[in-house]
């Protein structure tokens, strides 16, 4: 899909200096463009007649993020792929429609407004987070990413509070509730699965363990309906990027392939579909000690590559799991969990997934498991490369559009400095306090080669942003000066522009400038440490050209 985006430069035809030149056209584009500030946000979310796939999965992982309503099952991505295209529709921004990427008609959205026993709770909790008096908005508001995801949330709570976690379900709700346009729920199902086989297809670097659960709860039948479910998200790999291993466990864990990327896809999908039900007691305490195992003795380290343990699971372990997902931890191993039926020990399922609710899935029974392929995948594949540890440097190699994401702490008061230093090819790099994703549609600010982050956004509390105040826990910070001394947490995003592109990035604890030394943290000093470091850069290559 095609995001609303700044035009790419154009290619060069000239291969022995084309990445040369590559470098100073992007140095030269970052000084016009940001002259004189440090950080610039960006939040096309609330910029009317915003569209596409990159903007619309922004709007929904912010919903998401308020904790505002229930889960939703991927039904909020699947509704405006199947109303709009994501808003790329030639129909969306028709003449007098103003319903935006979810198209949301005009009375629809009057449901909403009405401060009923349901919705005014609601309107409180979107007031303090995203500072929106609902009750005023208009319908030609709607034309803001932001404000049609949260109308077509609001609106759907009006007509059934749980959103049901199957495509077919969801199809007849959207039938029978939301659209005008002729057709039946198959309209709404065979965009679900064009939308994921779209979607499926995650090229970034992972060493990943597949965990199944099955313990004498399970059945046969269950157990099948689970194997295929492996098999679809290993399918969904690319193993030029990752290395899968898989296990199946009950009060014994049985070895299917180890943790490598030396068999084709087909054949580990054939593996996967081979093994064979043990019954058993739920060891998932063993699961977790043997995942890590697992993972831990891989052929090679891949230095900034996250090593991840997903596992399914129906019951709850037979013996206490504190320990091993202590174990976790401490080796850097990061979990997924998916925990299938309604009478789960929820806790247990945040145990695993080592406090991490994003990383946490529950489905209400064996036969949803497909439905929920999409986001589990988008899931794995957003995971973080690694955390950026001060003075550690880390190279790597992208294709077009290919991306890293990394977490970083900024201690104290102190803010970070961020260095990204392109050796070959283009790279885009943002960052972010509260996007997990932070892409050129949502961020905090452009990485520009050298960056500062300060430790504390205060601006974006000064400017009223979004999710001010909320974002407390798992990512370890929160804002205000009572919490001066917390760590903070920020997000970067590094995206390759070209075939090729070889980076390195790593970071400095303070404000420095372009050699690694502390700098004057003003936008006119950087200003003219940008002017230079870009005429030598254009200087430099085009001295070698000649």
């Amino acid at each position: 899909m095609s995001n609303s985006a700044i035009l790419p430069f154009p290619k060069m035809n000239f291969p022995i200096f084309r990445a040369t030149l590559h470098v100073s056209l992007v140095k030269l584009s970052i000084f016009l463009l940001f002259p004189k500030t440090i950080s610039t946000q960006t939040n096309n979310m609330t910029t009317p007649y915003a569209f596409g796939e990159e903007i619309t999965s922004a709007v929904i992982r912010t919903i998401l993020r308020s904790q505002i309503f229930p889960e939703d099952y991927s039904f909020l991505l699947r509704l405006a792929f199947v109303e709009s295209r994501f808003g790329e529709s030639v129909t969306t921004f028709r003449p007098s429609y103003y319903g935006g990427i979810w198209q949301v008609d005009s009375d629809k959205l009057l449901a909403t407004r009405n401060p009923t026993n349901l919705l005014y709770p609601l309107h409180q909790k979107i007031q303090a987070y995203f500072n929106i008096n609902w009750s005023a908005v208009k319908w030609e508001d709607l034309l803001k990413p932001l404000y049609s995801g949260l109308a077509a949330r609001l609106y759907f709570m009006t007509v059934e509070y749980s959103i049901p976690d199957t495509i077919t379900r969801q199809a007849h709700l959207w039938k029978m509730n939301y659209t005008n346009a002729s057709g039946e729920e198959e309209v709404f199902s065979q965009g679900s699965k064009i939308l994921q086989d779209q979607a499926l297809g995650c090229r970034g670097k992972i060493d990943l363990c597949l965990a199944m659960d099955a313990s004498s709860s399970v059945t046969v039948t269950k157990f099948g309906t689970a194997k295929n479910f492996f098999t679809s998200l290993i399918q969904s790999f690319d193993l030029t990027f990752t290395r899968i291993g898989m296990f199946i466990f009950s009060n014994k864990a049985y070895h299917t392939f180890f943790v490598e990327n030396s068999l084709s896809i087909s054949r580990l999908a054939s593996l996967a579909q081979s093994v064979q039900y043990p019954y058993g007691d739920t060891r998932t305490d063993l699961a977790l000690r043997y995942g890590m195992q697992l993972l831990k003795n891989v052929t090679e380290i891949r230095e900034g590559v996250p090593q991840v343990l997903f596992l399914l699971t129906d019951g709850q372990s037979s013996m206490p799991i504190d320990e091993s997902a202590e174990m976790l931890k401490e080796n850097g191993i990061q979990t997924v969990v998916v925990g299938v039926g309604r009478e789960l020990n929820y806790s247990e399922l945040i145990t695993i997934g080592l406090g991490e609710k994003r990383n946490v899935f529950n489905v209400s029974d064996y036969e949803t498991l497909t439905d929920s392929l999409l986001r589990v995948s988008n899931v794995l594949c957003e995971i973080p490369q690694r955390k950026l540890f001060l003075g550690g440097k880390y190279g790597d190699i992208l294709s077009r559009k290919e991306r890293r994401y990394y977490l970083l702490d900024i201690p104290n008061e102190k803010g970070i400095t961020i260095f990204v230093e392109v050796r070959l090819g283009i790279v885009n790099a943002f960052w972010s306090y509260e996007e997990e994703i932070p892409s050129e549609v949502v961020n905090d600010g452009v990485i520009d080669g050298v960056t500062f982050i300060p430790a504390s956004p205060a601006s974006r509390v000064e400017r009223g942003g979004i999710g001010i105040g909320k974002r407390v826990g798992a990512t370890g910070f929160k804002y205000g000066k009572e919490n001066a001394n917390l760590v903070r947490t920020a997000f970067v995003t590094v995206e390759g522009q070209g075939d090729y592109s070889d980076y390195e990035i790593y970071s400095l604890e303070g404000d420095h400038d372009e050699d690694g030394m502390h700098g004057n943290s003003s936008a006119e000093g950087r200003q003219v440490g940008y002017s230079v470091m870009m005429t030598v850069i254009v200087l430099k290559y085009t001295y070698n050209y000649k």
